[in-house]
C-alpha cells in the first residue's frame, strides 16, 4: 500500500500514464496528473478512489506549466511524493521532413516540462528530506532508428539529466531514475506502427508496476541510472513510444 503518498503523472490519461495511474489508486496512493485534451475518469473509479485523484487539464510543453502542476498539487494534497514525468512527444519523419515545429514541440514537451517539473519540486523535496523522480526514458535514447532522431535525442538528455539530478539529490535523499523501455503497446504504438506484433510490446501496466516499485522501496542504489525493461522477444532495438 502507498499510505496515501501523492504522486504527479504527466501525460495520464492514455498509455503507461494512465496504467500509472490506475496501479497509484488501487495501492492507495494519491494523484494529480495532467493532459491537453479533457477526460474522464469517471468510468474507471468509483467515487471513493475518485477523492484520491486530481486532473488538470493543460498543456505540460507550455512554458511556467511545470510550477503551476507542482502549486496545484500543494494546494490540492498538501504534500508531493513522487513525481513521474510521463508526457513526450515523438515525431516519426525522416530529417528532410521535419519542421521547426517539430523540434520545439518535442524539446518543450520532452525535455523543457521535465527540468521546469524537476525544478519546481525540488525545493519541495528538500525541505521534505525525501522524494522520488521517475522519467520515461526509450531504448531510442541508446539505439534509435530512421524517423526517430528528435525523440531518440531528446530520451538520451532524459536520461544524462537524471543522472545529474540524482547527484544533486542524493545528499537530500531524493532519488531520480529513468525508465528505459523497449516497444509499449500504446494509442501512439498503434497510430505509428499499426502492424507491429502485438506479442512483442510490453504491456503498460508492466512498466507502471516498475515505477510504483521504484517509488516505494527505500533501496536507493540505483538512484540515476536508467533502468531497462524489455518486451517478451527481448529485442533491445525496439524504441519504447510515450503514452500521450
Amino acid at each position: 500500500m502507498m499510505d496515501n503518498s501523492v504522486f504527479i503523472v504527466t501525460g495520464g490519461t492514455s498509455g503507461i500514464g494512465l496504467a500509472c495511474v490506475k496501479t497509484i489508486i488501487q495501492r492507495g496512493g494519491q494523484v494529480i496528473t495532467c493532459a491537453r485534451k479533457p477526460f474522464d475518469f469517471g468510468d474507471l473509479f468509483d467515487i471513493n478512489d475518485l477523492s484520491r485523484l486530481h486532473f488538470q487539464q493543460m498543456d505540460i510543453s507550455q512554458k511556467g506549466i511545470g510550477q503551476r502542476l507542482i502549486d496545484t498539487a500543494i494546494d490540492r494534497f498538501g504534500q508531493i511524493n513522487v513525481l513521474i514525468n510521463n508526457a513526450a512527444q515523438a515525431p516519426m519523419k525522416s530529417l528532410g521532413e521535419l519542421t521547426d515545429q517539430d523540434f520545439s514541440t518535442t524539446v518543450n514537451t520532452n525535455m523543457r516540462s521535465i527540468f521546469e517539473l524537476t525544478r519546481a519540486v525540488f525545493p519541495h523535496f528538500i525541505s521534505n528530506g525525501d522524494g522520488v523522480i521517475v522519467n520515461l526514458s526509450s531504448m531510442a535514447a541508446v539505439d534509435p532508428f530512421a524517423g526517430f532522431s528528435l525523440y531518440g535525442a531528446s530520451k538520451a538528455w532524459i536520461e544524462t539529466f537524471t543522472q545529474a539530478t540524482a547527484s544533486e539529490g542524493r545528499q537530500y535523499n531524493i532519488a531520480c531514475y529513468s525508465i528505459r523501455a523497449g516497444t509499449v503497446e500504446t494509442p501512439l504504438l498503434r497510430k505509428v506502427l499499426p502492424d507491429y506484433p502485438r506479442d512483442q510490446t510490453l504491456h503498460p501496466e508492466d512498466v507502471a508496476k516498475l515505477i510504483c516499485q521504484l517509488a516505494q522501496s527505500g533501496d536507493r542504489s540505483q538512484s540515476g541510472t536508467a533502468i531497462e525493461i524489455h518486451s517478451p522477444s527481448g529485442n533491445k532495438s525496439d524504441p519504447a513510444f510515450p503514452s500521450d
